[in-house]
């Protein structure tokens, strides 16, 4: 295969926009130059297009097991590859939970046969996710698993998050943790501010993440573990994820979503169950701080926290909807568009931020375009507008936040392994 004439994009490499070509052999690039010689006719022409890395997705929820009518394995991978995403990490909240190598093994085949790019898997970090007993780590690490997080729920007791540094630090293992102190949280649907004021509720507090999270991150950096904190959405956490990286370099990293990047409550004051999601949208002010975090490199990368919920849940009372949004197929397209096409960020920083980084935080060999790799790339047209609307999706769930925003940014070819499992109009 050879991707022609397209302007490609590589942080590694510091390829910077310039048009070239790449060759692809048995899955892994081979070459790349400019006006390269091919004598295959399995060419893509991608002349006045983007050629990056295949995006990288590190938290994302596929449902299988147990919940098969929001999404599958098969619907949520081909959901990422239409979205240029050609790498995902599956969390464990599921039915059972992936928490052990047996059920790992199932999940595992499932992705394989489905075709559409890799899914990794996090265990667990307790046994069934109940917040009393750690997982075997050194165990379900050698069988495979990435990570090891309760999401859905953040660890809440002291001594249970000094045995999980422990047992991460030994065994080399990454925890991602959903930071949450459910005692101040109270599963409020919404968070503190203009909303909650609307509904006379309390709402979630800011400092129902950041001091989850700066507990367990210094618990951490104190047995030298290695942690991240997923979906950041509070001015509060951004300063916390800042002192834990002075106090314990290279143990501490981060992610926001598309959501928390680009929206605040003031855009749900109508109550949109699309919008609720845990954490809630914040303040203005949290939103910007977000923004300023990610500009700034506190917060290293992105993840969409694909959360697919039927339109039957999520048609129903606002308080009784389930928390959630999907995020797949908007990832690029909102993150392009509001960090890159905006000049808050060069092209190559939002590379870093969708593909590299989070490869890295991960320990895996994704997210650059350079010979010796293997060929996963996400080619797209930089100029597209479009409106997001139900039909837009190949999910299996449309509960999508973004739906009548308008982006940039369309994949006309998503590459996996030298194969291309996405191609515009398929789906």
């Amino acid at each position: 295969m050879l991707i022609k004439n397209g302007f490609v994009f590589d942080y590694e490499s510091n390829i910077n926009g310039e048009s070239l070509d790449i060759e692809i052999k048995d899955g892994i690039i081979s070459r790349i130059g400019k006006n390269l010689d091919y004598s295959g006719n399995d060419i893509i022409d991608a002349v006045s297009f983007f050629v990056v890395p295949g995006l990288v997705d590190m938290h994302c929820h596929l449902r299988e097991p147990g919940f098969e009518h929001k999404e599958t394995i098969k619907s949520g991978l081909a959901s990422a590859a239409k979205g240029g995403i050609t790498t995902v990490c599956a969390m464990p909240n599921t039915e059972p939970p992936t928490d052990n190598p047996e059920i790992l093994k199932k999940v595992e085949r499932l992705a394989q046969e489905a075709g559409f790019g890799e899914a990794f898997f996090v265990s667990a970090m307790t046994r069934g996710r109940k917040g009393e007993e750690p997982m075997d780590f050194q165990k379900n690490k050698e069988a495979g698993f990435i990570a090891f997080s309760d999401d859905g729920s953040g660890i809440q007791f002291n001594t249970l998050m000094i045995r999980l540094a422990g047992l991460a630090k030994s065994s080399g293992a990454l925890l991602m943790e959903h930071p949450e102190m459910e005692v101040l949280s109270k599963n409020q649907p919404v968070s503190y501010g203009k909303l909650a004021e609307k509904l006379g509720i309390d709402g979630q507090p800011a400092e129902a993440e950041s001091l989850a999270l700066l507990k367990f991150g210094a618990f951490c950096g104190m047995n030298g573990a290695k942690i991240h904190f997923t979906h950041i959405s509070t001015a509060l956490s951004v300063n916390a994820i800042r002192f834990l990286k002075a106090a314990y370099p290279g143990l501490i990293t981060a992610d926001t979503t598309p959501h928390h990047l680009l929206l605040s409550e003031e855009d749900n004051l109508l109550l949109d169950t699309n919008k609720k999601m845990n954490p809630p949208l914040r303040p203005l002010k949290d939103r910007l701080a977000i923004e300023q975090g990610v500009i700034d490199g506190t917060i290293d990368c992105i993840a969409t926290d694909h959360a697919p919920h039927t339109e039957k849940e999520k048609s129903t009372d606002f308080y009784k909807a389930p928390f959630g949004t999907i995020g797949f197929e908007t990832f690029l397209p909102s993150t392009y568009t509001h960090l890159v096409r905006n000049n808050l960020i060069s092209m190559l920083e939002w590379v870093k931020l969708v593909s590299y980084t989070p490869s890295k935080i991960l320990g895996i060999s994704r997210g650059t375009i350079k010979a010796g790799e293997s060929a996963n790339i996400t080619i797209f047209d930089p100029n597209k507008y479009f409106e997001v609307g139900k039909d837009f999706f190949i999910s299996k769930s449309k509960n999508s936040a973004f739906l009548g925003h308008k982006f940039y940014g369309v994949s006309e070819y998503t590459v996996f392994g030298g194969k291309i499992v996405y191609e515009k109009g398929q789906g």
